[in-house]
């Protein structure tokens, strides 16, 4: 693997298992534009495997309810911005109209961490599942992987 490939996959992973430090360390070295693209990856990943297709407004509110009264911080997380995120990332292009995004790396971050959590991957799963986010922000950023 390139040194792009093994950054993407060691952030991604820093951020589902909470390693602040690491995330940070990783998105300078690797610029903002490649670890938003990673993390973007990371949360559409995680509400593929949370949600349906067809999910309804209720259910995101309910789903952003629930996360946040189980996280300590989860108090800090906007909720119209989480469900608006959602909401849009599932195909309602109206959902964030009117929304402040300046919160949205870290939300994304927040719910993907929820759904990682609610999912209770082994560690087997995890890697799975952080190759997949990997090569998906692979094709988001337009570079193949080795």
């Amino acid at each position: 693997m390139t040194l792009t490939t093994d950054s993407l996959a060691t952030l991604i992973r820093s951020v589902l298992t909470r390693q602040a430090d690491t995330y940070q360390r990783m998105t300078q070295q690797m610029g903002g534009y490649r670890a938003r693209a990673a993390v973007s990856a990371t949360f559409t990943l995680a509400l593929e495997r949370q949600f349906s297709e067809l999910v309804s407004p209720k259910e995101v509110a309910e789903f952003v309810s629930d996360i946040r009264s189980v996280y300590p911080n989860g108090h800090k997380v906007d909720p119209i911005l989480a469900e608006g995120l959602i909401r849009h990332a599932l195909g309602d292009d109206s959902a964030l109209q009117g929304v402040d995004l300046t919160d949205a790396p870290a939300t994304e971050m927040f719910i993907s961490i929820a759904v990682v959590d609610h999912l209770q991957l082994n560690e087997e799963q995890l890697n799975e599942f952080v190759s997949e986010a990997r090569e998906f922000a692979l094709e988001e950023l337009g570079e193949a992987s080795s």
